[in-house]
């Protein structure tokens, strides 16, 4: 808290005291600056608390899509999810989901071989008012060029036991 009486830099614990109370949530927070000394009175300013910072834990390719999973912090009522083909997030698509549980989404639909820029952050309603976190960090993922949610393996063979490891050919 910076107080100022024209050019003045006023002295906390000689020329004020500031009070907090109950700052813990999301949506607005207020002080309480009580002035002695030379100064008398007090004043009650008002502050905004938003949502923290989202950090996205995973990020895992999949054909023409990705999964992405993020540290759920706080309490909030959803998350806004973004991704684009360009690093400034220009033509970003979105998805707003409107629930704190689940913290991870799957997207799909996209195209193969490509790299995409994603960012999270979540959001907190407070009456009829909407705070919003500011968003993670950007990554970025390319898609898998290949489906091989249908592939099959084969040529596999039994091995007898010899207290060594095993390989296939």
């Amino acid at each position: 808290v910076l107080i100022k009486d024209g050019n003045k830099t006023l002295e906390r614990y000689v020329d004020y005291m500031v009070m907090y109370f109950s700052n813990v949530n999301v949506g607005t927070g207020k002080i309480t600056v009580e002035f002695y000394g030379n100064y008398k009175g007090k004043q009650t300013v008002s502050f905004v608390i938003n949502p923290a910072k989202q950090q996205i834990q995973k990020l895992e390719t999949k054909y023409k899509g990705f999964y992405i999973d993020w540290a759920q912090k706080g309490s909030a009522t959803g998350y806004d999810i973004q991704y684009s083909t360009s690093a400034n997030m220009s033509g970003a698509a979105s998805k707003h989901l409107t629930a704190n549980k689940p913290d991870n989404l799957t997207i799909s639909g996209l195209t193969a071989d490509k790299t995409y820029y994603v960012r999270v952050r979540s959001y907190t309603n407070v009456g009829s008012k909407t705070y919003y976190g500011p968003w993670s960090d950007i990554k970025n993922i390319k898609t898998a060029k290949y489906d091989i949610t249908k592939a099959s393996v084969s040529g596999i063979s039994t091995k007898v036991y010899t207290g060594k490891a095993k390989t296939q050919n």
